[in-house]
């Protein structure tokens, strides 16, 4: 929900349970769409699809796309990626795709073997935060969950794609608040986004909570700046 509205909004997993009115169990992919429809005022729209192939999940991910998928953790139970010892049907959160060749940032640690690899966050593990896990293992563990499909639940596109001011606020020549103003984002005007990038901090005019998303914005023929992610909607 943050990285389909660059943070605007950050509900509380609790509070989206609390409004599914589900308390035994995981919730499916219909209720935690609903309950994000209902706590973002309709503002975020989640979409589940299912049946995916692995050419179909790569192409949305690699379209700016992010999406919650759904993963068997009986076959990540023996890697550096497992969720503790939890082993049944799980959802992950998947914000990136990089094909990799000298590098490698993966449960694999192969550098010099070419291999993709997605950036996923598993809320269910003490490995805290985002971690690179290799497109084998992810989609291995998505199919064994889908009987040889994916199936997901995708955020709206956050980039190649229009948006309107929110609200009046800067636009400066790097993602983070010291950097130079070029310009300021008007009220309800349409502003072309090519991509989105995590910066430096923000102070969100919602809740004071801190944010580190931004918009890359064109705000003139051939000018582009960076604005702080809850200044478009």
């Amino acid at each position: 929900m943050c990285r389909a509205t660059v943070g605007y909004w950050r509900v509380a997993a609790s509070k989206l349970r609390t409004i599914t009115g589900d308390k035994v169990g995981g919730v499916s992919f219909n209720q935690a769409a609903d309950a994000t429809r209902k706590a973002t005022q309709g503002e975020v729209n989640l979409d589940p699809r299912y049946g995916l192939t692995r050419s179909d999940f790569k192409n949305l991910i690699d379209a700016g796309r992010a999406a919650a998928i759904t993963i068997s953790c009986y076959i990540t139970r023996y890697t550096t990626r497992r969720t503790n010892s939890f082993i049944g049907a799980h959802a992950v959160y998947v914000n990136d795709y990089a094909w990799r060749t000298t590098t490698c940032l993966c449960e694999k640690k192969k550098p010099g073997l070419d291999h993709g690899e997605y950036l996923v966050e598993d809320p269910g593990t003490t490995q805290a935060g985002y971690r690179w896990w290799s497109a084998d293992l992810l989609y291995r563990a998505a199919e064994a969950n889908g009987g040889g499909r994916i199936n997901v639940m995708v955020c709206r596109d956050t980039e190649g794609v229009w948006r309107k001011g929110r609200m009046k606020a800067a636009i400066r020549t790097k993602a983070s608040v010291t950097s130079k103003k070029l310009a300021r984002i008007e009220k309800d005007r349409s502003y072309f986004v090519p991509y989105t990038r995590e910066g430096n901090d923000w102070v969100s005019d919602t809740d004071g909570g801190l944010r580190n998303d931004w918009h890359r914005v064109k705000y003139a023929d051939g000018k582009y700046g960076f604005t702080k992610g809850e200044a478009l909607r």
